[in-house]
């Protein structure tokens, strides 16, 4: 299981993701996509996304605001948090 160390943001639209530092094309991400880096190296940080991990560039990168994740709980599951919304 990957952990992520910190958080980034996708700065431009079409944020390029590859397999490896030299490797392939594998995904684009629009601006301002959620970025969990778990690792870096001359740079580049290998991330995880909601969809797919691979390598990115660190100049594509960006820290944006903090952010929280709130669960919402509908009532008829009581305290099982299914799912989740992102609160400025």
């Amino acid at each position: 299981m990957k952990t992520v160390k910190f958080h980034r943001y996708a700065q431009p639209a079409g944020t390029e993701i590859y397999t490896d530092p030299i490797g392939d094309l594998i995904a684009l991400l629009p601006a301002n996509s959620w970025i969990g880096i778990t690792h870096e190296s001359d740079g580049w940080y290998h991330v995880i996304t909601a969809h797919i991990d691979g390598w990115i560039r660190k100049e594509d990168c960006t820290s944006g605001k903090h952010i929280a994740l709130t669960p919402i709980v509908p009532a008829e599951r009581g305290h099982f948090a299914l799912n989740y919304t992102l609160r400025a």
